[in-house]
């Protein structure tokens, strides 16, 4: 799931850089010192937050992911990494409705086709969870057109 945090720190900010290779390498403790460092400079650093709710995430601590992603969605909208990462911690909460929405507005704010895949295959997921399977159907071959490489939505197909 490192794709939810794709947000881009500004080039010189190797501190957003390590924490992101820390999370994705499972390295919670760490990634969690340099985001507090990141966030005490600027508690509303919506990077830094959104790096923070998927280190949670991998944590097993959805409810304060949950809420960190939330406050990404208000401080940067216009991002598709916040709303992904939002949608992603209100599903694993079984919100549904909630991840449904934020995934869709994660895709309508996508910049690449990979993003928009992503976010296809996350609505896909949602109805899935929901028990909708025909609902599920378009998003997910919308999704494999979109990256025919990745695998996740053929299998959610």
């Amino acid at each position: 799931m490192a794709k939810i945090i794709e947000l881009q720190p500004a080039p010189d900010d190797a501190l957003h850089r390590r924490a992101r290779q820390l999370v994705e390498a499972g390295e919670l403790d760490e990634a969690f010192e340099l985001v507090q460092k990141i966030l005490t400079d600027d508690p509303n650093d919506a990077h830094a937050l959104v790096i923070c709710a998927e280190a949670l995430k991998k944590a097993k601590k959805l409810p304060l992911a949950y809420s960190l992603a939330q406050r990404a969605t208000v401080l940067k909208p216009e991002r598709a990494e916040t709303w992904g990462a939002f949608g992603h911690a209100a599903q694993q909460l079984w919100r549904l409705d909630e991840a449904l929405s934020a995934y869709r507005k994660a895709q309508q704010r996508s910049r690449t086709p990979g993003q928009q895949a992503l976010y296809a295959n996350n609505i896909a997921s949602v109805h899935l969870d929901a028990g909708r399977f025909k609902a599920a159907e378009a998003p997910a071959r919308e999704a494999m057109a979109l990256d025919p490489n990745d695998s996740s939505p053929r299998h959610n197909l």
